[in-house]
């Protein structure tokens, strides 16, 4: 474990998605063009017509070494439940909640994300150096560090 600490500045920069936009391309753009180096995606709620994620499977008990991913294209009417990750040296890692009906679905936000409705992302700004994510261990997973 390695515990990491930055400020907060006191900037929340939230974004509003229009029908037929993508929303993680447009969440990049955002980053990009709002210089966000480090922040917090604490909120995001709104519609898709079109969302993809993936899982990371390891089976039970996990096998770090043999996991894989597993993609997801949902197409129809899905409600985002919950949107939330940590933008690290400007790229973000984004965890998605959708539902249609009583099917529920988390996993990691892809691009070709769809906006059917409307879609409504808050982002903190952190302040200091900021972190970013490394391949570490046997396993090769990408963690968040702030090693320089």
């Amino acid at each position: 474990m390695e515990t990491m600490k930055c400020g907060v500045a006191a900037e929340m920069i939230l974004l509003r998605f229009d029908p037929g936009e993508r929303l993680l391309e447009g969440l990049r753009e955002a980053i990009r063009a709002e210089g966000i180096r480090m922040g917090l995606v604490v909120s995001g709620i709104g519609t898709l017509s079109d969302c993809r994620i993936h899982q990371a499977i390891a089976g039970y008990p996990p096998n770090l070494m043999t996991r894989h991913q597993e993609y997801l294209e949902l197409k129809g009417s899905y409600e985002i439940a919950s949107i939330q990750g940590i933008i690290a040296d400007g790229e973000p890692h984004l965890h998605i909640t959708v539902c249609e009906g009583s099917r529920t679905i988390a996993g990691h936000l892809e691009d070709g994300c769809v906006v059917m409705g409307v879609a409504e992302v808050a982002i903190l700004r952190g302040a200091g150096a900021p972190f970013r994510r490394v391949i570490r261990g046997p396993e090769k997973i990408k963690q968040l560090t702030a090693d320089a």
